[in-house]
């Protein structure tokens, strides 16, 4: 079982927190692109923070459960029968398609093995372009190249997510730069310089 009380995705360098421009838009965004709080849920629909025209139309796939969060409540998922779902409309996916973005959630893991995903971004039946996930209490990201290998991958080694406790987990991804930055609780834990670019995200 985990919690995870929030997750973010920004364009964003959280070592600078500093938000990147997008060449599709006319200006940067003032915050996260998309943030899930997870305070309520309506049936299986979730309220997501977008910027206006945008919805990442979210929705809880599965039973699961609100619970004490960090702060407010958190989504219990049970590691197997139970994900959130987001549908990207045409707009969500010009939002989305930045080649530099962070990743970042609070978790709240209830036990220390196995796989557990965090976010991931999929393209239908095609699989994922890439995951950030909890895998035996290492922070790891899985991300695929142009060339359908996955060279964006790296872990947080013998730094390891504990479980019984909120911590807040992130990945930075500098496609142009093939560089991966992870932290945790706000600390960098690992850098990663992949040998091929990034799939598109």
């Amino acid at each position: 079982m985990s919690r995870i009380h929030s997750a973010r995705f920004n364009s964003t360098f959280v070592a600078a927190l500093a938000l990147a421009s997008l060449t599709s838009l006319a200006a940067p965004l003032p915050g996260p692109y998309v943030a899930w709080s997870f305070e309520s849920h309506s049936g299986s629909a979730l309220t997501v923070s977008a910027p206006a025209g945008c919805s990442f139309a979210s929705a809880v796939e599965g039973p699961a459960r609100l619970a004490d969060g960090k702060a407010g409540k958190a989504l219990v998922f049970d590691g197997a029968s139970n994900y959130v779902t987001a549908r990207l409309s045409p707009k969500d996916r010009l939002l989305a398609a930045t080649p530099q973005f962070t990743l970042m959630a609070w978790v709240y893991p209830e036990s220390a093995g196995g796989r557990r995903p965090i976010l991931a971004k999929r393209m239908g039946q095609a699989g994922s372009r890439f995951v950030l996930t909890l895998r035996n209490r290492r922070l790891t990201f899985d991300g695929c190249d142009t060339a359908g290998k996955w060279s964006w991958n790296c872990d947080s080694g013998a730094v390891e997510v504990p479980k019984g406790r909120w911590t807040h987990v992130g990945v930075t991804a500098d496609a142009p730069a093939r560089k991966l930055t992870l932290f945790i609780d706000g600390k960098v834990v690992k850098e990663h310089t992949a040998s091929a670019d990034l799939v598109s995200n």
